[in-house]
């Protein structure tokens, strides 16, 4: 029996436990075995990891590449993520959906890509993982770049010449 011939609940645990012992990084690149491989390596790394995982630089290099997609699942499952940033952002992907009327999922690929946009990784993960009672300002104008990359995506995607303004409350 090959390992493709398990079925998938014991696939998905093999690779997590791969993940677990070898690192991000060293698993990575196994992501050219096959397309199964690369399917639940980047799902495993992506969805179901919390920030310890990222612990050195070249795991970070990992992280720097799929960072939208990694902030688009942590909307969803924060796994240890800071909930003032997931909350911010949680309120402008609302706020994007109902102003451009876009499906909330479409929103939030938007703002996560433009995230990256207007910061560097460092500055997202600082604002992503902090500890909210320890880095209460670093997390407040991390917040507000939220909004920064909300306001962006309004305008590129807008078609009138009105663009409204986020509720002072996300700010």
């Amino acid at each position: 029996m090959s390992l493709l011939d398990h079925p998938t609940e014991s696939f998905k645990q093999i690779v997590h436990d791969l993940v677990s012992s070898a690192g991000v990084a060293e698993t990575w690149p196994l992501r050219s075995v096959c397309r199964t491989f690369a399917v639940e390596i980047k799902s495993d790394v992506l969805s179901r990891r919390t920030r310890e995982v990222f612990c050195n630089r070249s795991d970070k290099n990992v992280l720097r590449h799929c960072l939208a997609t990694y902030l688009l699942n942590r909307l969803e499952q924060p796994f240890g993520a800071n909930p003032n940033f997931l909350a911010k952002g949680t309120a402008i992907v609302d706020w994007l959906a109902q102003t451009l009327t876009l499906p909330p999922q479409t929103c939030a690929e938007k703002l996560c890509r433009g995230l990256l946009d207007v910061l560097i990784l460092d500055e997202i993960i600082d604002a992503f993982w902090c500890e909210s009672h320890i880095h209460s300002v670093l997390c407040g104008s991390m917040c507000r770049l939220w909004v920064r990359a909300g306001s962006a995506l309004i305008s590129s995607l807008a078609t009138n010449s009105w663009l409204p303004l986020p509720p002072k409350n996300m700010y």
